[in-house]
Formats: structure tokens, sequence, C-alpha cells
């Protein structure tokens, strides 16, 4: 999974943050990763559940394998955890 802090960040295909391992939880996302406005699932067969603040309230996406997001400012990603299923359903 790579995050991309800024839209320049990903136009240039250059992630700052990288996260690979399946975990059964949430890691907590660093400061080269939390906030991006860039996601990227990197994974073929494994599906990658993303949490957020938006206005305070906490929430939780899933991405499917090599699928991209764009969130907007008022998103804040915090955390990553990465599933060993092959979508979202």
């Amino acid at each position: 999974m790579c995050f991309y802090l800024t839209a320049a960040d990903w136009e240039s295909q250059s992630p700052t943050a990288a996260y690979q391992d399946v975990t059964d939880y949430y890691q907590n996302l660093g400061s080269r990763s939390r906030g991006s406005a860039y996601v990227f699932n990197t994974r073929n067969d494994d599906r990658v559940m993303l949490r957020y603040l938006r206005n305070g309230v906490t929430g939780y996406e899933c991405i499917e394998p090599s699928t991209g997001r764009q969130y907007p400012s008022y998103f804040t990603v915090t955390g990553v955890m990465i599933q060993s299923a092959s979508s979202c359903d």
C-alpha cells in the first residue's frame, strides 16, 4: 500500500510511505503517510482497509487490489490494515 502526501508526489509517482504486512489490526500511520492526499493499493490479491477522520468522526474504507483513491483535505487518513482477501465484498 503506497501513500502520497501531495498531488505532486502522486504525479511524480513518488510514494512518501508504504506498508506491506498483512495484519489483523490497524497500523497507525506516521508523518510520511498520515493525512495523505492519495493512496494506491499495490497488492495484487489483498484488500486494504483504511481508517480516516472526517470532521472529527472516524470512518473506514475498503480499497480493492490495484486500486487508488484521492482524499480531499477534510479527510485525514490515520490507519491501514492489509487483509488477505481479494475483494471488499
